[in-house]
């Protein structure tokens, strides 16, 4: 069935099992919407003036698929590669040989690190012992750290 909006001329071809027995439509190019009834063996489409006024909008409202003047493309392929969710297998590194039993515990770089940190460690609790007088002295609230482990600031 060949109809033409009565808005703006615009031509579209509808099956005929698409209309039944009558229904709403929206042209694509201008937007006007009227209601097509079908025809009874007659050719050509619809007079203008028989057609009915526009209805109210509503939302179950729903113009048929595909009123077009040029016909809808057909669905593209995907680009070669890419088939659809499925995605190439990714490749993963294996994993990283482990050293031999007792690799570096015998490096003298090692010892020598570990031997500096307790020096460090030793001599900060030293200097805290030997100075608290002075670390008292110069900040009050440490009185409290030195009484918490039984030490006097001043002794």
């Amino acid at each position: 069935m060949r109809i033409i909006c009565p808005a703006c001329a615009a031509a579209y071809e509808v099956p005929d099992r698409l209309i039944g027995t009558g229904r709403s439509l929206r042209c694509k190019t201008c937007g006007h919407a009227w209601r097509v009834q079908p025809e009874d063996g007659a050719a050509g489409s619809p007079a203008p003036g028989s057609a009915a006024p526009p209805p109210a909008p509503s939302p179950a409202f729903a113009p048929l698929a595909g009123l077009g003047a040029l016909p809808d493309p057909p669905p593209q392929a995907p680009p070669p590669g890419l088939s659809g969710l499925h995605r190439a297998p990714q490749l993963i590194d294996p994993p990283l040989p482990q050293p031999p039993d007792g690799a570096g515990r015998g490096d003298p770089a090692l010892r020598l690190a570990w031997a500096a940190s307790l020096l460090a460690v030793l001599g900060m609790g030293t200097a805290l012992w030997l100075f608290r007088a002075e670390i008292v002295g110069a900040w009050p609230p440490a009185a409290r750290l030195y009484l918490m482990f039984g030490v006097t600031a001043i002794g």
